[in-house]
């Protein structure tokens, strides 16, 4: 209704603006016509009354009485231009009172905006709409999908509104990406230890609980992998592993860090412990020295993996970056590897080797490696023991931390850079009404406006009410731009109630059962089953095989799915020269569609095109 008023408006103001022009034409002609010596002054004064009063003077003895030329016009062509004035000005006045009501008629037709509603209820599914006929906002889309600005590291992308202005039940939001996201990646056989700090009560992962942390003063903050991370204060922070962690002769240390503040390399005040195993003891006799195992963080301003050979603390060897600068609130993954057999050692940033210096204690090769202790670890700080009573604190990290890991295996660039494209997040929320535009919240499974869709899963919009527009919204976030995850599709799956007898699937498929009648007719089940085996050239054994017979025979199903019906019709047409009609055609159409046999032989047919 609404569109079609606004083609009549749109048409209506075109025929004005050609009354218009007509009407500036004739005005031009009339003035024209009135001669070109003609005075406005006197216009009121020369207009029919000349002819009729006195009834005796014509047109043609007044202007040859005056000598003035006024009417060089016939006063009949004057007359009947400005009849035909009157004429156009009543039309444009008729044509702009008909716009002032369709402007109103439009007004009241235009659909006034609503809040979503979400509540409890839903079903099944059934057509869905891509986003590829959305608008977007932040993020840049392609024929392929959708996907973040160059150098930006979040966006969203807000769908077209969904629906056919009937009333729907929501049933699936589901959705393709370019790769694996939201999820924590799958760590090797050969990893030590993994602290995904989800929790307070949970530091490590579960396979991993005998090693747990003892967090102290530390806050949890959001982390990688749709997770959570521990937040570091720079000053009481402290999270201590108190069992002994063996390292292999090969090993991997990595993590997630997000500093507080930016850290310029270089910045000799700036000391930040990442992961640490080391032990210090100090009396009042004998002065604090704290005797380090394995070191990975930040000193001075560098981003370094140290470790000790034997309990000297002049005994180190160390792996060093010297240009990389830390931006505050930003997540970034390191990772430090030492491979004995090749006798190296290594900085990685995001993936991408960031070793600049390569330094042993006595100046030559490395040929001294990490020695085994049992001093207890630790993360985001160092600790020792203060007067055997309790435990100082130093060098804490100021920021997040989050996913740390010790693998005893020396990690390739592509299996490091599988941990950093895999923290990208992917995520959606939605929003329903009545009326369009929609406005109002976005809102996660089961109604709650804090959280997210994280996963596609059937009937994951069965908390939302029956209305007749839905819109969602995607989330994108990459912990670094050389990355780019990208949404290849999105589907919504609905079903408008009025349409409960004939159900269309498009973006999941379902189990299509053969619907029997109540009384079988032993003459179609004969001929389906001739049919059948003047295909298959063998009589119908298996379950499949009697599906086939039963859809040639009854022609009916619990569900129908235009999707696979259409190029069986196509198919069908294309065999046997001539369109289904009678049941049995079109239970032949249906046994093609739904059945494995038919499906065979559906695709013998297309092959031979």
């Amino acid at each position: 209704m609404l569109y079609i008023l606004f083609i009549i408006s749109y048409f209506i103001d075109v025929i004005i603006l050609i009354l218009f022009i007509f009407l500036l034409i004739t005005l031009l002609r009339l003035i024209k016509s009135l001669g070109k010596n003609y005075n406005f002054a006197d216009s009121f004064n020369i207009a029919p009354d000349l002819i009729t009063n006195p009834s005796h003077q014509t047109f043609t003895d007044y202007a040859a009485k005056k000598k003035i030329g006024v009417y060089t016009s016939s006063y009949h062509q004057h007359k009947n231009i400005h009849k035909r004035l009157k004429r156009i000005v009543r039309s444009a006045l008729s044509f702009v009172a008909l716009k002032f009501i369709i402007v109103i008629l439009i007004f009241l037709n235009i659909p006034r905006p609503s809040v979503a509603q979400p509540e409890q209820n839903f079903f099944q599914d059934q057509d869905y709409l891509s986003f590829s006929k959305g608008y977007y906002n932040l993020t840049a889309w392609d024929q392929d999908g959708i996907t973040l600005q160059p150098g930006q590291l979040s966006g969203s992308f807000i769908s077209q509104p969904i629906g056919n202005g009937n009333m729907n039940k929501w049933q699936t939001l589901s959705w393709k990406t370019d790769g694996n996201y939201n999820q924590k990646p799958e760590y090797p056989k050969e990893t030590l230890a993994v602290w995904g700090m989800d929790a307070l009560d949970k530091c490590a992962e579960t396979k991993y609980q005998k090693y747990n942390c003892i967090p102290n003063k530390i806050t949890t903050t959001k982390g990688i992998y749709n997770s959570s991370g521990y937040a570091f204060d720079g000053y009481t922070t402290s999270a201590k592993i108190p069992a002994n962690i063996t390292f292999g002769d090969t090993f991997t240390i990595g993590a997630w860090i997000k500093p507080a503040k930016d850290i310029l390399n270089g910045s000799q005040d700036i000391n930040y412990t990442i992961f640490s195993k080391s032990f210090g003891d100090y009396t009042a006799k004998k002065p604090y020295e704290l005797t380090n195992n394995i070191f990975f963080g930040i000193k001075e301003g560098s981003l370094q993996l140290i470790y000790w050979s034997d309990d000297n603390r002049a005994h180190w060897v160390r792996a060093k970056d010297i240009n990389y600068d830390f931006l505050a609130d930003k997540w970034v993954h390191v990772a430090g590897v030492f491979d004995k057999k090749k006798n190296s050692l290594k900085i990685y940033i995001d993936s991408f080797d960031h070793t600049d210096i390569v330094e042993d204690y006595d100046g030559g090769a490395i040929n001294h490696y990490p020695a085994n202790t049992s001093y207890p670890s630790w993360l985001g700080s160092n600790g020792y023991l203060w007067m055997d009573k309790e435990e100082k604190i130093i060098d804490i990290f100021n920021g997040g931390i989050d996913e740390v890991f010790i693998i005893n295996k020396a990690l390739s660039p592509i299996e490091l850079r599988n941990f950093v494209t895999q923290a990208a997040e992917v995520y959606f929320q939605v929003r329903t009404g009545d009326w369009l535009p929609l406005n109002g919240t976005f809102w996660g499974p089961n109604g709650q406006s804090n959280s997210y869709f994280i996963k596609p899963a059937e009937k994951n919009l069965d908390f939302l009410a029956d209305s007749k527009y839905l819109q969602y919204i995607a989330f994108i976030n990459r912990p670094d731009t050389y990355f780019y995850p990208k949404i290849t599709s999105v589907s919504v799956n609905y079903l408008a109630p009025e349409s409960t007898d004939f159900k269309i699937t498009t973006a999941f498929e379902q189990k299509i059962a053969v619907q029997m009648p109540a009384q079988r007719d032993l003459k179609k089940e004969l001929k389906a089953i001739e049919i059948f085996f003047s295909y298959f050239k063998t009589k119908p054994e298996t379950e499949t095989d009697w599906d086939f017979v039963h859809l040639v025979a009854y022609n009916n199903v619990s569900k129908r799915n235009l999707d696979k019906e259409i190029p069986a019709i196509v198919a069908y047409i294309k065999h046997f020269k001539k369109i289904p009609k009678s049941d049995t055609d079109w239970g032949f159409v249906k046994a093609l569609a739904y059945n494995l046999r038919g499906g065979e032989l559906l695709a013998a047919w297309q092959k031979k095109k």
